[in-house]
């Protein structure tokens, strides 16, 4: 299942700007193209937000799966890649998020987990009935998504 990672960071006020220039070098040359041929990466990308160069960078890594992430810190060849980028931050601002991408699969995964484990699962849907729209007289009939928001929040990543 598609994962995306998404580090954003600042990096460190005592930088000159010699050593920002350094480290931006360091980045797109060598370990941004070391990430690339992770096994399950999709790409890797680093954004720049409103913090031109030094503050509010994202660094977006879409994977196949989490696991892709774990490999990634667990192979001996890029650990002195990750420390001398980590190295860099004020890990102090810094944030991360995982996101999976919604798939049919996760949808029906995630149905049988609540059918296992939440007897009640299906007494909460139901239909919304709309008798007509406007003029046109148009009718229909759909499904609730109230139970939705329940299901992609009371999964855990």
């Amino acid at each position: 299942m598609s994962t995306a990672y998404v580090r954003r960071v600042s990096l460190k006020p005592s930088l000159s700007d010699a050593e920002v220039a350094a480290y931006w070098k360091f980045t797109m040359e060598e370990a941004v193209p070391a990430l690339q041929r992770v096994p399950g990466m999709r790409s890797v990308k680093v954004y720049s937000g409103a913090g031109g160069l030094r503050a509010d960078i994202r660094y977006v890594f879409e994977m196949n799966d989490t696991g892709v992430y774990e490999r990634l810190l667990a192979t001996p060849a890029l650990q002195p890649l990750v420390a001398k980028t980590y190295a860099a931050w004020d890990m102090s601002t810094a944030t991360q998020t995982f996101l999976r991408e919604v798939t049919p699969e996760l949808i029906r995964a995630l149905r049988r987990f609540l059918e296992k484990n939440f007897p009640s699962y299906h007494a909460t849907t139901g239909r919304i009935r709309i008798s007509h729209l406007g003029k046109a007289g148009w009718r229909s009939k759909r499904r609730s998504t109230s139970c939705m928001a329940f299901l992609l929040s009371a999964i855990p990543f």
